[in-house]
């Protein structure tokens, strides 16, 4: 098996989606867009129960929640809220604000959402459904 870069919670969204989640996180223009994944865990041990509970439930259907806008010119990401029913089976996000990189301004790389500011707990959060698996390079 080769050596996991990330897990995480991957999506697969059609162009009607893309564009609502654009227009949400307030990145119409914005030059690179993501739209791919809420990461869990970069560069998890192999040995870690974090990434054996991952790759047990690997392909499982998973609902996060958007409770949160970033509040920064330069990266648009929404932040979520992982399902109880993730979080009950001990998999959480090693990030302090797990999210969904929208977007980002010119030579800005995504891992600066991991930096930004957030605006939580909207009135119109929403539920998305993405995927649980682990990233290892070209494909997952």
């Amino acid at each position: 098996m080769s050596k996991v870069i990330y897990t995480g919670i991957f999506f697969d969204f059609d162009n009607q989606e893309r564009e609502k989640l654009i227009k949400r996180a307030g990145a119409e223009g914005m030059p690179n867009v993501f739209l791919h994944h809420v990461t869990l865990q970069f560069r998890p041990k192999a040995d870690s129960e974090h990434l054996m509970r991952v790759l047990e439930h690997e392909g499982m259907d998973v609902e996060v929640r958007i409770v949160g806008v970033s509040v920064d010119p330069d990266v648009a990401a929404l932040a979520v809220e992982l399902s109880p029913r993730l979080t009950g089976l001990g998999i959480d996000s090693a990030n302090a604000v797990p999210h969904l990189t929208v977007a980002t301004a010119e030579g800005v790389k995504p891992f600066e959402a991991n930096k930004v500011p957030y605006e939580r707990n909207w009135a119109d959060a929403f539920i998305i459904t993405g995927t649980l698996g682990a990233f290892r390079g070209g494909s997952r």
